[in-house]
């Protein structure tokens, strides 16, 4: 059926079936290896699973940067899928097992209740991630079916650089839906609003500056690394992809937080029907723009629905005002952007061309945003210090009311 359905082009059916069934090996692996992963997130191990989480990204990016130099086509890049899965399986197996220990766990223990709760979650935790998977990893599918397998390669290559970023801003983000269970079992409303705050201001601090290269040096970065021939379409491609899983990233703090207070219908309703409506911009799109416009297509619901609507249900859930979000979380991470674009212009007007005039240039930009945001943030964490030294009662007047923050001695 893959002749019938995928426009191939000059990829050999044989190929194409190969990669067919390397790919099935790696979802079959992969799995196993998330009820482990959950396993581990239920007894806190983050370390772990966010550490899991980057090596396999790392693997499989580096896996298609071999491939496409090495021109192994689309089981080359299949291949890379299965490595990285594998660093998944091998991984959570091993740490699984040595969490777990006697505490594994038994049929005896199970319940109907607790079936009962669990078939609920998993049937809106199911729609949620479905919907997540029709925005965000159906694209490629529109794209071999529509387009050439050349123009495929150039949105695999953007996906995968962003799946590390995905996996680093995840390893902020995952330590969110435990904490808000414990804040909400214990009715602290006020540190559910500190969560939602400074989560979202600390993956913003982390992701801002690699979204920033993107845009101003995605397809020269990517040239760099496999190609012009590859890499400066494909480079193309990852600044529109890369505005889009900045806003979901940023979002991502709030979703945990709404999961973890068994809130995750809203989650699930929203992240479906921005699926719904990726598939459907995809479908419109992909013929007349390529690969652009499934790129596009992805970007508009994205930030319609996490830079707007998402952030906005999870506000009026937890209280928290529009102008204290823009002021605690929105503008710390945008204001160092504007002298670390300075920074980067600056280097590249009085530094023309070259590779190392690009790589200083890209290193100005990170140095200056970090040294800006550290300037911005420094002041009150040694506020907060001083005051924490005497155990005094620090309280915060906001817009939306008052959130009080008791800072215990040292």
């Amino acid at each position: 059926f893959l002749d019938s359905w995928f426009d191939l082009g000059s990829v050999a059916i044989s190929d194409a079936r190969q990669a067919l069934l390397i790919v099935g090996l790696s979802v079959a692996l992969l799995l196993p290896a998330n009820v482990l992963l959950a396993g581990l997130r239920g007894y806190l191990r983050l370390d772990i699973t966010n550490g899991l989480s980057i090596a396999t990204q790392l693997v499989r990016a580096a896996g298609v940067a071999i491939a496409l130099s090495t021109h192994s086509g689309i089981v080359g890049l299949a291949w890379a899928s299965l490595a990285g899965n594998a660093v998944a399986a091998v991984g959570s197996v091993w740490f699984f097992l040595y969490e777990a220990d006697d505490r594994m766990i038994q049929l005896r223990s199970v319940s109907r209740q607790a079936l009962r709760s669990l078939s609920a979650f998993s049937v809106w935790a199911f729609l949620g991630t479905a919907g997540w998977y029709l925005a965000y990893s159906s694209s490629a599918i529109v794209v071999g079916v529509a387009r050439e397998p050349r123009e495929l390669s150039y949105f695999a290559l953007a996906t995968n650089v962003l799946a590390i970023l995905a996996a680093v801003g995840g390893a902020f983000t995952g330590a969110m839906m435990p904490l808000a269970s414990v804040y909400e079992s214990r009715g602290d409303g006020a540190r559910l609003r500190q969560c939602y705050l400074y989560g979202t201001r600390l993956t913003l601090l982390v992701l801002v500056p690699s979204v920033l290269l993107m845009l101003v040096a995605g397809p020269e970065l990517l040239a760099l690394w496999v190609g012009s021939e590859v890499g400066t379409p494909a480079g193309q491609v990852l600044r529109i992809l890369g505005v889009a899983h900045m806003a979901f990233l940023a979002a991502s703090t709030g979703n945990q937080l709404m999961l973890g207070t068994n809130r995750y219908r809203s989650a699930a309703i929203v992240y479906l029907g921005e699926g719904v409506v990726n598939i459907l911009l995809s479908c419109l799109l992909v013929r007349r723009f390529g690969v652009f416009g499934v790129a596009w297509a992805t970007l508009i619901p994205g930030v319609a629905v996490h830079g707007i609507l998402w952030p906005a249900i999870v506000r009026r859930t937890l209280g928290v005002g529009s102008w204290v979000f823009w002021r605690e979380s929105i503008l710390p991470s945008l204001i160092p952007a504007l002298p670390a674009l300075v920074a980067y212009a600056t280097m590249r007007f009085f530094c023309h061309g070259g590779t190392l005039e690009l790589i200083g240039s890209a290193f100005a930009l990170i140095l200056v945003y970090a040294a800006t945001a550290l300037w911005m943030v420094l002041p009150n964490m040694l506020i907060s210090k001083l005051v924490g030294r005497f155990g005094l009662l620090r309280r915060i007047e906001r817009s939306s009311g008052t959130i009080r923050t008791t800072l215990d001695r040292e």
